[in-house]
């Protein structure tokens, strides 16, 4: 079935209503440079199928401290919990799948005789 619509309102000259007008050959409307001024990593949006939305926020807090953080984030897992406002185990999950397929690596920083510090994330060698 072929959905007209009918317009009452003045078109552009050398335009009809529901079309768009020609560009120059070879330019996209939807041009990558658009997804490159969002800084967005290739990687990341390929990986994103894997993610479910509350651990794509938990990445998002990740990728954002260690921009903040000089290429690193030293955040704790309750830290980076509550700025994507997950729970602790969807935090961990994450990090773990991402640390899987390589989107992530983490240092572990283990003491003997004390509480260990924090693990270091930084981005992965893909």
């Amino acid at each position: 079935m072929k959905v007209q619509s009918f317009s009452n309102a003045p078109q552009p000259s050398g335009q009809t209503a529901g079309h768009t007008p020609p560009t120059e050959r070879g330019v996209s409307t939807y041009s990558l440079a658009s997804a490159i001024e969002e800084s967005i990593n290739l990687s990341t949006a390929i990986y994103m199928g894997v993610f479910s939305r509350a651990e794509q926020r938990v990445l998002q807090a990740i990728f954002k401290a260690i921009m903040e953080g000089g290429g690193r984030c030293v955040g704790t897992l309750a830290m980076l919990a509550r700025n994507s406002n997950t729970s602790r185990s969807t935090t961990r999950n994450a990090i773990s799948r991402a640390v899987e397929i390589g989107l992530l690596e983490k240092m572990e920083r283990r003491s003997f005789c004390a509480v260990s510090l924090p693990n270091i994330l930084t981005y992965g060698k893909r």
